[in-house]
């Protein structure tokens, strides 16, 4: 049935025309002058007239035939027949007639239209009422229509209910959006058209229930067919659809659900007959360029349609609309209205029906209407229909179960197990979770959760987003959450479970976030950014000691799990680089290195932990362009410089290390680690810079640094000295030798060197060196408030009690500032820190 409002503008369109040729007819007969085109037109559309009711060789019945843009520009052709307020108005008009003619001809043919076409027409109509002398014919009918719509209603109706043929044979339905007009998404219907004219043999129409598939797919396949902008010889569709929701509820169409066979039975008798309905079909879609057209999917049972999308014959195509997605297709989803769509159609809809309850309402009262209604096309109809019937909208969306039923369960009795398991995860949370999240709290494997979020992801039901960080997280779609809580009724006791499992990743999260300032170029340090990398970040702290213990096949599965449910997480990369440089496999080591600096490009410790990679495997050059990096980044790394400095001597280049040492040494801390680090460095510095001109026979410059280095060491002493700078120490004396042995020079500096390495280095206490005094910093664990262990850097621990020490020292010692100290024997035979002092450089 064509609807009202399409009825009035068939009307008002009829009349207009009358009264233009009525204008035309009063030109004389010998003047009136049609162009070339225009005769052959109409002429050609004359002949397609079975009722020959009209002369084509009449100069005015051919302009009967013409449309109501070249009615208009005839009439402009002869404005010396009419006078100059008349044709001053049709000028005036002119410019909206390219507008209209498209709204006229969709009228005419019964074309669905589009909301915006609707309002055009009227508002068009409504100009033109305004000028009842001008358009005496259209004013009468409008006088008419008002006071008696049926009677002239009825009369439209059996033209608008068998319009015309035109295009491509088809058998398309009028859409159901005829009384309001179909509310344009220019976007996807772009895409749509794009891909039936495309080369791909399937496409879906994919979403929900009452996000207007079936009406984006029908107005997109009448624009083709309007347009002409297709090949295909034959258009078939094909509804499967089995309810309907009206402003009672859910209401069948069909009592079950629709068997493919007869869907192939029907679509087959165009074609010539095979040996049974699925191979004449075959043949059709063979022998001719066919768009067949399946609405509802979801609702077919049986093997045919599946069999026919693996292999369409021939040119022809298939075009679904579907909940549920099939393999082998090029989909399309549809989603739900925006925000501002959904108030716009909601406007449209109150107002079209005058539905006084609505249209008092103010924008934001029908958006909140909207928003619980999922901003769904057919759910927000259903509202203006309850409505319209008396029902209060605040009752019909507080609890819109049946709508919600329409819209999903076909969809969501299909999920297997482990889709509805992260389904049921995802209720439990209120905000957009990581599948890292998801794995911890429903306690499926990394590999189930990726293939439960895919499946929800194919049938539409998950929204993600994808943080800065490279992180994807996913919620479940507000219609289907509400379907799932009021519906699905899933057990309370397992969401509790799943809400007290994520309470401790948020816990763990905000006690990683509080802690941000530690030193990221620790090894065993991990960047925390969100709860997800908060779950990743516990996992790799346990893979570190399952490495620790040698457990490589342990360890290999947890980075692959860990790359499925974190995969942009580069704390992933970067353990995977460490773990493979342990396994000596150098090559994937640089790879998983690169890898995390492509997903942490502004992480200066990649660069750090890479360079020092490269720098153990001897590979200085490229470490040193790797520091450089993290120095761009983080300029003053102490640790950075400290390495740098170490990559710079390997190659030779002492100027640039210098510099290096020399801010390291003014930004390094008090610890003991950070003050032998720092005295090693330079120990190694000078040493090997010694050696370097002795290789290179510079053996005055070699002198000269000679002196450097004992002024350094003489000013340094040997208070926080341990094993490895001695080591570091004795490596200078092969040059010494040769130096003090070379007659070409007089090795003042070298024989000062030699001599102060004679007085200096040398071990005589069990515990350190000759006066028994020890370097070191206080341990953090094993620490209590009256007591704690110095370490020292061979790891040895000695036991000291706060009230040994003064306040001062004690106070320096809890900020991890190194300190001097000796070591006696306590009665009970262990031994104990006395005579601790700070040591500042």
């Amino acid at each position: 049935m064509a609807s009202i409002q399409r009825i009035a503008l068939f009307i008002l369109f009829d009349a207009l025309e009358t009264d233009l040729s009525s204008y035309i007819r009063s030109i004389p007969d010998d003047s009136l002058v049609l162009t070339e085109d225009e005769t052959t037109k109409s002429r050609l559309i004359l002949s397609q007239n079975s009722a020959k009711t009209f002369d084509a060789e009449s100069t005015f019945d051919l302009v009967h035939a013409l449309d109501l843009g070249q009615k208009f520009s005839i009439t402009l052709r002869h404005k010396e027949y009419f006078s100059e307020s008349f044709i001053n108005y049709i000028k005036n008009i002119s410019g909206k007639l390219g507008r209209i003619i498209g709204v006229r001809n969709s009228v005419m043919h019964g074309r669905p239209l589009t909301v915006d076409e609707y309002v055009i027409g009227f508002a068009f109509a409504s100009d033109l009422l305004n000028k009842p002398n001008f358009w005496p014919n259209l004013a009468r009918t409008y006088a008419e229509y008002s006071k008696d719509p049926e009677r002239l209603a009825n009369r439209s109706i059996s033209v608008l209910e068998n319009p015309p043929d035109f295009g491509a044979l088809n058998n398309l339905p009028i859409p159901d959006y005829e009384d309001t007009g179909f509310l344009r998404r220019p976007e996807l219907e772009s895409e749509l058209k794009k891909k039936i004219l495309g080369r791909y043999p399937v496409i879906t129409v994919l979403g929900d229930g009452g996000n207007g598939k079936t009406a984006l797919t029908l107005h997109t396949l009448w624009n083709l067919i309007d347009s002409d902008d297709h090949n295909f010889d034959l258009i078939l569709w094909y509804s499967a659809k089995t309810a309907t929701l009206t402003e009672r509820g859910i209401k069948d169409i069909s009592s079950s659900y629709t068997d493919s066979l007869r869907i192939i039975e029907d679509a087959s008798s165009f074609g010539r007959e095979g040996k049974d309905s699925f191979e004449s079909l075959l043949l059709l879609l063979e022998e001719n360029k066919v768009l067949l057209v399946i609405d509802n999917l979801e609702t077919i049972t049986g093997p045919y349609i599946e069999r026919l999308v693996q292999d369409v014959p021939g040119d022809s195509k298939v075009l679904l609309t579907s909940r549920v997605p099939i393999s082998g297709d090029l989909p399309i989803s549809v989603p739900q209205f925006s925000e501002s769509e959904s108030l716009k159609y909601l406007r449209i809809l109150s107002k079209s029906d005058s539905i006084k309850t609505l249209n008092d309402k103010t924008d934001a009262e029908l958006t909140k209407y909207c928003r619980r209604l999922g901003f769904k096309p057919l759910l927000i109809k259903w509202l203006a229909l309850a409505v319209k019937s008396g029902a209060s909208p605040e009752r019909i969306v507080s609890d819109p179960k049946d709508a919600l039923r329409f819209c999903l369960e076909n969809v969501l009795d299909r999920l297997q197990g482990q889709a509805i398991k992260v389904a049921q995860c995802l209720v439990s949370v209120s905000e957009s979770i990581a599948a890292s999240v998801v794995e911890e709290i429903s306690g499926l494997s990394a590999v189930e959760v990726e293939s439960g979020l895919l499946e929800l992801s194919r049938f539409a039901l998950v929204e993600f987003s994808d943080l800065p960080n490279s992180e994807r997280t996913f919620r479940l779609r507000p219609s289907v959450r509400s379907y799932i809580v009021r519906i699905s009724n899933p057990a309370k006791d397992e969401m509790e479970i799943y809400q007290r499992r994520f309470q401790k990743i948020q816990s763990r999260f905000e006690i990683r976030r509080a802690n941000q300032d530690f030193n990221r170029y620790e090894i065993r340090n991990y960047v925390v950014r969100t709860k997800g990398e908060a779950v990743a970040e516990a996992k790799l702290r346990d893979l570190h000691r399952s490495l620790q213990r040698g457990l490589t096949e342990e360890v290999e599965k947890g980075i692959e799990e860990l790359k499925i449910s974190a995969p942009g997480y580069f704390e992933v990369y970067r353990f995977e680089g460490y773990a493979a440089y342990v396994w000596s496999d150098l090559p994937r080591s640089i790879e998983a290195y690169e890898a995390a600096l492509e997903y942490g490009p502004k992480q200066p410790q990649l660069h750090f932990f890479l360079g020092g990679m490269l720098l153990r495997a001897g590979y200085a050059a490229d470490a040193a362009l790797q520091f450089a990096e993290a120095l761009t980044l983080d300029p003053d790394a102490a640790p950075v410089l400290r390495e740098a400095a170490r990559a710079e001597m390997r190659e030779c280049r002492f100027d640039i290390a210098k510099s290096y040492l020399t801010r390291a040494d003014a930004l390094s801390g008090p610890t003991f680690k950070e003050t032998a680090l720092i005295i090693d460095l330079w120990v190694q510095f000078y040493q090997r810079k010694i050696d370097f001109f002795v290789g290179n026979e510079a053996l005055s410059l070699a002198e000269d640094e000679c002196g450097n280095f004992v002024s350094y060491l003489e000013s340094e002493g040997t208070r926080a000295f341990d094993d490895t700078i001695v080591d570091h120490v004795l490596k200078v004396l092969p040059c010494l030798k040769a130096l003090i042995s070379d007659r070409r020079i007089d090795a003042v500096n070298a024989r000062r060197l030699q001599e102060w390495i004679n007085n200096e280095i040398y071990h005589e206490n069990p515990h350190s060196f000759e006066d028994g005094r020890f370097f070191g910093g206080l341990k953090l664990r094993g620490r209590q408030e009256n007591f704690g262990f110095l370490e020292v850097r061979d790891g040895r621990e000695f036991f000291i009690a706060r009230q040994n020490v003064t306040p001062d020292v004690w106070g320096w010692l809890l900020q991890g500032g190194a300190v001097e100290f000796s070591v006696r024997n306590k009665p009970d035979g262990r031994t104990e820190a006395y005579d601790v002092e700070k040591f500042e450089r």
